[in-house]
């Protein structure tokens, strides 16, 4: 039996949202979606500073992040859209996929995105905030 997974996203980010949601409708049952902000709350890994430039794939023991979590993410959705996470996960693509991933990541909100839900908790768990 495979180990439950979790999908760690952006909470602050429109269209991580927006994807969160479209992939939360379908996903099997038994992963679970969560923003980067609530998972910092529940747990200390991946570190703030890690959710703070990925999205990451859990899996038991095993993490993903960048390119390789959305891989995950789609081979656990099945049908074309597994096809198309093996190809992004095939060692000759990786790097190509990481460096798009980098890019969608760096320009996925524009301007109207501030920093995800890990930094904002930081900065409100903070005992230097103001």
């Amino acid at each position: 039996m495979r180990d439950p997974a979790t999908l760690i996203f952006d909470g602050d980010c429109a269209t991580c949202r927006a994807l969160a949601a479209w992939a939360r409708q379908r996903l099997p049952a038994g992963i679970e979606l969560v923003d980067a902000g609530t998972w910092h709350q529940r747990s200390a890994h991946p570190s703030a500073a890690e959710l703070d430039a990925s999205v990451w794939w859990l899996e038991g023991d095993r993490h993903w992040s960048g390119a390789a979590a959305i891989a995950r993410s789609l081979r656990a959705l099945g049908g074309p859209w597994r096809v198309l996470g093996a190809i992004l996960d095939r060692r000759a693509l990786r790097p190509a996929a990481e460096s798009v991933y980098r890019f969608v990541a760096r320009h996925r909100c524009g301007r109207g995105c501030g920093t995800n839900g890990a930094a904002r908790a930081r900065r409100t768990m903070s005992p230097w905030s103001t």
